[in-house]
């Protein structure tokens, strides 16, 4: 099931939930890349991501269509997954 978030409201589900998330990128493979990493809000549209290795950040940059999922906070509750563009990548 997919329910649709605004960006306000997204901002608070994030807030909600741990600051640890699973950044999914994908390798020079084509196989996907899954690192636990830790993201703030960084203002509307934009998220902080902390410490990315190598690997990620090899893949971002040739590949900067991502995906971030947040697992459910309680059992049986949704995952919070956000289809994002990586930029900024140092």
């Amino acid at each position: 099931m997919s329910i649709p978030v605004t960006l306000e409201a997204l901002h608070r589900e994030i807030d909600q939930r741990a600051s640890v998330v699973f950044l999914l990128s994908v390798g020079s493979d084509g196989r996907p890349h899954c690192v636990q990493l830790t993201v703030t809000v960084e203002g509307v549209g934009r998220l902080l991501v902390r410490r990315p290795g190598r690997g990620t950040l090899a893949n971002v940059a040739e590949r900067p269509l991502v995906s971030l999922l947040w697992p459910p906070t309680e059992p049986g509750g949704y995952s919070l997954i956000v289809d994002a563009t990586a930029g900024g990548v140092e």
